[in-house]
């Protein structure tokens, strides 16, 4: 299974497809768009140059937000340090509408951490 950003320069190569999304009510994700599917680092394949992103307005980071530098779309995050390890985000948004929809939506309060 693949996505992609919407130029198609980024691809992400996912070992299967998700049984959730979870939509994040933090201001990045709102902002953004960035729906959750997760997966273990090790099982995913990002191609194509990406550009890294870490809050500034946390008292401690905790993750690393990609995006695809030429249109612009979130792609995926990556934990720092102890943070989420062994867990990576895909933006559910760059799969193929079918691949998602009628899945669960966990919905989580990232907003009050």
């Amino acid at each position: 299974m693949v996505a992609r950003c919407h130029c198609g320069k980024v691809t992400i190569e996912l070992p299967h497809a998700p049984s959730e999304v979870t939509e994040c009510n933090c201001s990045l994700c709102r902002k953004t768009g960035f729906r959750g599917i997760y997966y273990s680092p090790d099982e995913v394949r990002v191609s194509g140059a990406v550009d890294p992103y870490v809050r500034a307005d946390l008292d401690e980071a905790c993750l690393t937000n990609w995006h695809c530098p030429t249109c612009g779309c979130a792609t995926h995050w990556t934990g720092i340090g102890v943070h989420a390890a062994g867990r990576m985000g895909v933006n559910a948004r760059l799969l193929d509408p079918a691949v998602v929809d009628g899945l669960p939506v966990k919905k989580v309060d990232g907003a009050s951490w």
